[in-house]
């Protein structure tokens, strides 16, 4: 409901540490949508290179995740994080999916639908984290929009520093 704008969709997570841990699950469905991003956009062909990939997949999800339980325990909102990680991870299979759709209709027809199509999942993307970081979590716009900052920041940080292993 979730990624589809329905704010009540945040009801549906019960906010226990069993639940966000078990929510970890979806990293593991979003890899092979990671995998296919990247032979999409042309990643290398060795093993080395994806194992650095794949490193480095899993060390932004789990930075992420460290950091915003940090950020929200500052906001005030730490009892809410547990419901909102859940939620969060959850979302992602929805990000990696329209981002996988975007890319192959974008191919299919061109290079011009791919950039236009390119913006239009990142921008749904961007504003689906945003979303539920708002509705779950319990924040406000602006907070909110810092905790999509700070995702954008540390899969920024850690595809540099992938790119450059992998240079």
């Amino acid at each position: 409901m979730l990624a589809r704008g329905r704010a009540h969709g945040s009801y549906l997570f019960d906010g226990t540490a069993l639940e966000a841990g078990r929510s970890f699950w979806s990293m593991a469905l979003c890899f092979p949508l990671f995998f296919l991003l990247g032979r999409l956009a042309g990643a290398g062909d060795s093993l080395h290179e994806w194992v650095i990939e794949s490193l480095g997949f899993v060390i932004a999800w789990l930075a992420f995740a460290l950091a915003a339980e940090a950020m929200a325990g500052m906001a005030g909102k730490g009892p809410n994080f547990t419901r909102f990680i859940a939620a969060w991870n959850w979302t992602n299979l929805f990000q990696y999916a329209a981002l996988v759709v975007g890319s192959l209709l974008g191919t299919a027809f061109g290079s011009g639908m791919l950039q236009i199509m390119s913006l239009l999942v990142v921008a749904y993307a961007l504003w689906l984290e945003w979303f539920t970081t708002r509705n779950v979590l319990g924040v406000a716009a602006v907070p909110a929009a810092m905790f999509v900052l700070l995702d954008l920041a540390i899969g920024l940080f850690v595809q540099g520093i992938v790119v450059r292993v992998n240079g």
